[in-house]
């Protein structure tokens, strides 16, 4: 990050930084990169945002939809249901439970992620799982998150809340070849009029991701931005837990078209 107006954020006053990536690197975990001692969270809130190409797919895909299906707007309120697709299986599902569940608006486990849909005044969607690292670009679009099967084109299809989050390992990235835009499942997500989606950029670290994920949800269902919710998480497991490495405490993005 050269541009020296971005360093000169504070922990109390972050600027606000939109990093459109080249397409070979979605997989880096900007907040963890340094100048000096000073890490990228420390001073900014970070937002990446897909190529101007994916862009203007997602915007064609909202004006299509229509206001109705880009969610209430509640999510930053801390009202509104928050719908959910939980790994079983992953030994931090309990500690994502128990904060889906103290989620102010109410909590509703889903069989399926077409039940959506049927969510009343939906604020959020949290989805978790394993998710496979992707090959190239002709494999990204069939990326799979979790026993669900969640991928691009299911997220794509749907209504979705205006926050969404992915937990899992490459959610919010994928291979590219030959300088084309990775088309990710969190791509899907904001096709599927999504505004913000929380995801992970590479090999991330179960149990730190669903902390920082349930931390988000705390943090937003008090009022907070989605990207400032995030970057506070990281920020406080970073803090207590120097150990972890970059991939722990920063593999957790968010992903927006902007406003």
């Amino acid at each position: 990050m050269p541009a020296p107006e971005i360093w000169q954020g504070t922990p109390e006053v972050p600027r606000s930084v939109v990093i459109c990536p080249d397409p070979r690197l979605w997989h880096v975990p900007y907040g963890a990169l340094l100048r000096g001692e000073t890490a990228l969270v420390d001073v900014a809130e970070v937002t990446l945002t897909p190529s101007l190409r994916t862009l203007c797919l997602v915007r064609d895909r909202a004006r299509q939809a229509g206001p109705a299906a880009r969610g209430a707007g509640t999510a930053a309120r801390g009202v509104g249901t928050a719908g959910s697709l939980l790994d079983d299986a992953l030994p931090a599902h309990s500690r994502e439970r128990a904060a889906l569940d103290a989620w102010p608006g109410g909590h509703r486990p889903l069989g399926a992620l077409a039940e959506v849909a049927g969510l009343p005044d939906p604020a959020l969607l949290y989805v978790s799982g394993h998710g496979a690292a992707p090959r190239d670009s002709r494999d990204s679009g069939d990326s799979v998150l979790g026993p669900s099967g969640v991928t691009l084109d299911s997220l794509a299809t749907l209504p979705l809340p205006e926050l969404l989050l992915l937990v899992g390992c490459w959610s919010a990235t994928a291979a590219s070849r030959y300088g084309r835009d990775p088309l990710s499942l969190a791509v899907g997500g904001l096709l599927g009029g999504a505004r913000t989606v929380v995801a992970g950029v590479g090999r991330i670290g179960e149990q730190a991701a669903a902390r920082i994920a349930g931390e988000t949800l705390r943090y937003v269902a008090e009022g907070m931005p989605a990207r400032s919710a995030l970057r506070a998480a990281a920020r406080a497991l970073r803090d207590r837990h120097p150990e972890l490495g970059p991939y722990d405490w920063a593999g957790m993005c968010v992903m927006g078209a902007g406003d």
